[in-house]
């Protein structure tokens, strides 16, 4: 990913984060030396790809974006921990403003990509409205990756051996499966059903469909916000949404990620199995609250609140000035990788992106340039 936190000067050492990813190509052999060169003008942290951490940081890297209790693997004693991540930098324009309208009555945002469990996704709202006799108002936006003809290829012999790996209610079979997510939402629901439930499915931009702007105000014209997955814990939209005033449900392993004051306030429900979590949706969509919260219990991930507690946690640590910082858009910067084909990441290699970083002047001029820029990466 390589996100620049902090430029350097000619006095002042810079602050570059690195995702696993990225650490992948650092410790190759071939890239001792621009690690070492990297490391005389820039603290190097590093940003997990996924939790809990069970792999052990290189000795090059200076600190680490990780809660402590996530973190399994062990570290080099000067090794330091900052105890958030890109959850923890939601952008103010996902803030809700009052009482919105909200008139979806659950929203779910998931990529097509197989661990964000799309098929029960859909199983379970078919489920709701046979177990209910409703049909609630659902916005389902799915962006959808442009593969390869190997993976296309892999993916459908996946699908083939494992028919009924999406489906919990018997619902599916091979023909449906191996046709992928859009066809399935017609096979599960009837056209009348359809005008209530909406999937929107684009390669568009992926796997930003939206612009955040747009993508708040469905938040913030949302009761619930359905997460599916039963593997990620810490996904972005996640804290979008509760920063925007919806109820999240999900399974347990989002617990370790929500604060207790908002779980006990009845702003996330977690589920221990899948019928479970049916269950859960018609009881979040009843607005059944408990203990009142507070305001501050969302500072856990607001940006406007965790951005100064960043830069005081590495001036403090390594000694830095509070100059030429540009900590905007970091929800997505600090996740998104070098060499990507879309435009979650930089378009360029490890080597190169490196290599441009350490040979960038240093004058007043590019500074200002660097500073008012929403993405200086690119630069």
């Amino acid at each position: 990913m390589a996100c620049v936190l902090k430029e350097r000067t000619s006095t002042d050492k810079g602050v570059i984060v690195l995702t696993s990813n990225d650490i992948k190509l650092a410790v190759k052999i071939e890239n001792e030396n621009l690690i070492q060169n990297l490391r005389k003008s820039y603290i190097i942290g590093l940003h997990y790809n996924w939790f809990p951490v069970d792999v052990k940081p290189p000795a090059f890297v200076d600190f680490i974006f990780c809660p402590s209790h996530e973190l399994k693997a062990e570290t080099h004693k000067e090794q330091k921990v900052f105890e958030y991540t890109a959850q923890n930098f939601v952008p103010t324009i996902f803030e809700k403003k009052g009482n919105e309208e909200r008139s979806w009555d659950f929203i779910i945002l998931a990529r097509d990509v197989e661990f964000k469990n799309n098929y029960f996704a859909l199983d379970t709202i078919r489920a709701y409205i046979d177990t209910f006799n409703v049909i609630p108002k659902v916005l389902f936006l799915m962006p959808k990756p442009k593969l390869s003809i190997v993976e296309k290829l892999r993916n459908f012999i996946f699908k083939l051996i494992n028919p009924g790996i999406h489906s919990l209610y018997s619902k599916s079979h091979i023909k449906t499966i191996t046709h992928g997510v859009s066809k399935y939402f017609e096979h599960t629901f009837t056209q009348e059903e359809r005008k209530r439930i909406k999937l929107i499915d684009s390669y568009t931009n992926y796997p930003f469909m939206f612009e955040r702007e747009d993508l708040s105000l469905f938040l913030k014209h949302s009761k619930v916000y359905l997460h599916f997955s039963k593997s990620e814990s810490r996904g972005r939209n996640i804290s979008y949404a509760l920063v925007a005033g919806a109820i999240v449900v999900g399974f347990e392993q989002l617990e370790d990620s929500i604060p207790m004051e908002l779980t006990l306030g009845g702003y996330f429900f977690k589920a221990l199995n899948d019928l479970d979590f049916i269950h859960l949706m018609e009881k979040a969509l009843s607005n059944i609250r408990g203990e009142p919260v507070q305001d501050s219990a969302f500072n856990h991930f607001r940006e406007l609140v965790n951005v100064p507690r960043l830069i005081n946690f590495c001036m403090e640590n390594f000694k830095l000035s509070n100059e030429n910082w540009n900590t905007s858009n970091l929800d997505i910067r600090i996740a998104w990788n070098l060499q990507s084909r879309d435009i979650n990441g930089l378009d360029t290699t490890f080597e190169s992106f490196i290599k441009k970083i350490l040979n960038r002047n240093i004058d007043s001029g590019y500074l200002y340039s660097y500073l008012n820029s929403g993405y200086p990466e690119e630069l």
